[in-house]
């Protein structure tokens, strides 16, 4: 009986799995290193994003699930890379697949420099 129930229970818990998947929808450019940072750890991304491309799914840790983190990632254009990091927070949700896109409207900021569109990064540079 009670072998049954935790054959039962197996895709109840594997169904709640929490991840975040990144894409990059900014023309001309290459996206390395997509990382999204909690309070807990940093979740990277092994890919590098060329424009349409999504990254396999990230898993997220359950003590991360239903907080907010900061997304970074470095940008790449005629082989001269910039970190970024964009403005505003991304909440995980948990139980879900999280998908983050990085477009041209996508406010980001450089550490030195006020934040700006996307798209003025991967135009101008």
């Amino acid at each position: 009986m009670m072998r049954a129930l935790f054959l039962l229970l197996i895709p109840v818990v594997a169904a709640c799995n929490t991840t975040i998947t990144f894409e990059s929808e900014v023309p001309g450019v290459t996206v390395h290193a997509m990382r999204l940072t909690t309070s807990h750890r940093a979740y990277v991304s092994p890919e590098s994003l060329l424009p349409g491309q999504k990254s396999s799914e990230v898993m997220i840790l359950v003590d991360d699930e239903d907080r907010s983190g900061r997304v970074t990632f470095e940008l790449e254009k005629d082989g001269r890379r910039i970190a970024l990091e964009v403005e505003s927070g991304f909440k995980v949700h948990g139980g879900e697949n999280n998908v983050f896109v990085l477009s041209p409207d996508t406010r980001v900021r450089h550490l030195l420099l006020q934040d700006t569109p996307m798209a003025l990064w991967a135009e101008s540079r």
